[in-house]
């Protein structure tokens, strides 16, 4: 009997299927605005025009141990004790005021009252009033309380929603990462999770920045500003930070 030529023609085959990678979500850790403000500008952070909500690290400034302290309590006594503070800044070159708390967190984007200044408009806070009008002093800091209060429920549900992390930091002091490290084991035991950090060296630090490392989960990595100040003092040292998160964060992420 002669085969059946042609027969496997007709046969059905199921449709072809790819899987498109998901990819992970960047969660800030401080030290100030410098990762929320560039991970968005280089498009690894979503804007809230594509559904990204403010964390409570993105926009206030914390030492390491200050935002190691509120992840291992759930931010416990997180409004305790909040004072005025005056403090020459270098990027608006005059002396302003800001709320702190007990902790040393500068809620610098909600001082603006007390510095003749508007509050800052980021686009993932809505507020009924006009951003000159609000007063989060005002009646037992009601509306920073408010919005903070927002931002922790937002990280807590990232955290909890399955995804992978990668969690961004910039540090102008040595730090231990593997304390960080311990604390996101500890109390997020099931989450898939890098940690990456960025030691920024002042331009007259006489230290000289390491090359970039990797032990287990953490990637660190250092560079050194060329003129005084902060990342944002000016577009040199913006440009340093943008280029070297650019080149580890393709790798990262």
């Amino acid at each position: 009997m002669t085969p059946a030529i042609g027969r496997l023609s007709n046969t059905v085959l199921p449709p072809l299927t790819v899987t498109k990678k998901t990819l992970p979500k960047i969660v800030c850790l401080g030290f100030d605005c410098c990762m929320r403000t560039l991970m968005t500008k280089l498009a690894y952070k979503p804007s809230k025009l594509h559904g990204e909500l403010s964390l409570p690290f993105d926009l206030a400034i914390h030492s390491y141990d200050a935002m190691c302290k509120y992840i291992s309590n759930d931010f416990k006594d997180y409004f305790k004790d909040i004072t005025w503070q005056s403090d020459y800044c270098e990027v608006r070159q005059k002396v302003i005021n800001n709320m702190v708390n007990d902790q040393g967190v500068f809620f610098v984007h909600e001082s603006h009252l007390q510095n003749k200044e508007e509050t800052p408009a980021f686009d993932s806070d809505t507020w009924s009033s006009k951003p000159s009008d609000i007063d989060f002093f005002a009646n037992n800091f009601a509306l920073l309380k408010q919005r903070y209060f927002q931002r922790m429920a937002n990280f807590y549900n990232v955290l909890g929603d399955g995804s992978e992390v990668v969690f961004v930091l910039s540090s102008h002091c040595d730090v231990d990462m593997s304390f960080l490290n311990d604390i996101i084991k500890q109390k997020f035991p099931a989450l898939n999770y890098k940690i990456y950090c960025l030691r920024i060296y002042f331009s007259d630090e006489t230290s000289i920045p390491f090359d970039k490392f990797v032990f287990d989960n953490m990637i660190i990595n250092s560079c050194k500003l060329t003129t005084p100040g902060f990342w944002n003092t000016d577009d040199a040292n913006r440009l340093i930070v943008e280029n070297i998160l650019k080149d580890d964060l393709s790798f990262v992420c």
